[in-house]
């Protein structure tokens, strides 16, 4: 048996925002959220929780290499990249164990509050992660 590995081309850039969280938050803990971001910034990764809620575990699932992504933690935008691969899971106490390799392109300090009134609301979104369109991601590489 010959085991054939293919990628599979990314027909059409999506663009996310991923928002930085402590799978443990029940208040804002910004230790815990620097601790993830960082460990993100040195590793070139994003990461997920497992009890993440369904719609973002979807969105998680369908990113695809190539797509660009926008990582917002406390008002900010801190990071601008490219999704590199698969989905994949870690074991680990600490941080998220659901991740996917990224490049990253810009590390950034955006206050959200000085973008658009409709980029600004798609930014503070509380879900984990959200669908950006080409527009938006434009007026976000205006700024960075």
């Amino acid at each position: 048996m010959t085991l054939v590995w293919f990628k599979l081309a990314n027909p059409g850039v999506k663009y996310w925002r991923l928002i930085v969280k402590h799978r443990n938050q029940t208040h804002e803990k910004f230790e815990h959220k620097s601790l993830i971001l960082g460990d993100w910034l040195r590793h070139n990764y994003i990461s997920i929780g497992e009890n993440i809620e369904h719609i973002s575990r979807e969105r998680f699932d369908e990113m695809q290499e190539g797509d660009k992504i926008a990582v917002v933690s406390d008002e900010y935008i801190w990071a601008i990249g490219e999704i590199l691969g698969f989905v994949y899971r870690i074991e680990n106490e600490h941080l998220h164990a659901i991740r996917r390799n990224v490049i990253w392109d810009k590390i950034t300090h955006l206050k959200q509050d000085d973008f658009h009134n409709s980029l600004k609301a798609e930014l503070k979104k509380p879900d984990t992660v959200v669908s950006l369109n080409e527009a938006e991601w434009n007026k976000i590489l205006e700024r960075a």
